[in-house]
């Protein structure tokens, strides 16, 4: 369940630990939500008790209405997703490279257009990129050339390999 910007159980971490039956329905939580019988044990104190007594009083003050859940697309405030709703979410703040919106080839398959994409934005993964993210590389100098690091700019522009090509 959502209550804020996250999940409760991303909210309240330590007593979704203590929970016996972490699959359960909220629903059936704020039944509950007055007798700890749920938990495997009570809250111990500290952060535990802050938490629970923080989560108890969000599920006093929340209402369930008896509708099925759904999907709503929150992008653009008709709660209704299009592709051009997406677009201008990602055209106007998310990706925004030198405020130049995406263009996408049609003459070009998508997967091109994607790696063309990446490429632009250095997130291809390459040794350099990889170390960056903090994965485990055993070298970051290119594989063919031992002197220089491989980054997207070596690979693409300025390997020997790759002029050749």
């Amino acid at each position: 369940m959502w209550i804020g910007e996250c999940p409760l159980k991303e909210k309240f971490p330590r007593i979704f630990r203590l929970d016996a039956e972490p699959n359960a329905k909220v629903k059936d939580r704020i039944l509950l939500s007055l007798d700890s019988v749920w938990l495997r044990r009570h809250p111990r104190g500290g952060a535990e008790f802050e938490q629970w007594n923080h989560l108890l009083t969000l599920l006093g003050s929340c209402t369930l209405s008896p509708q099925k859940d759904r999907w709503v697309w929150s992008g653009d405030g008709t709660g209704v997703f299009t592709v051009a709703s997406g677009r201008s979410i990602i055209d106007t703040g998310t990706l925004v490279i030198d405020n130049t919106p995406t263009r996408w080839r049609k003459d070009v398959p998508i997967k091109i257009n994607v790696f063309i994409w990446k490429l632009l934005l250095d997130k291809l993964p390459t040794r350099d990129n990889l170390e960056e993210k903090g994965l485990d590389v055993p070298s970051t100098l290119c594989g063919i050339y031992d002197d220089v690091t491989e980054s997207s700019s070596h690979v693409f522009l300025s390997c020997q390999v790759a002029m050749e090509i």
